[in-house]
């Protein structure tokens, strides 16, 4: 349950600085790194499930 809830924290936090990186940069520099962090947050809900 810790890690669900800490992937969610996580999530929402990159959403923000996603946000944030937006003002200042272009969406095609932006995305990509927003995309990838799925790759982090995976392990948090698999490790929370198992």
């Amino acid at each position: 349950m810790v890690g669900i809830a800490a992937s969610g924290i996580l999530y929402m936090s990159v959403i923000w600085f996603y946000l944030q990186a937006l003002q200042t940069e272009e969406a095609s520099t932006v995305a990509p790194f927003f995309q990838a962090a799925g790759v982090f947050l995976v392990p948090f809900g698999c490790h929370a499930i198992f």
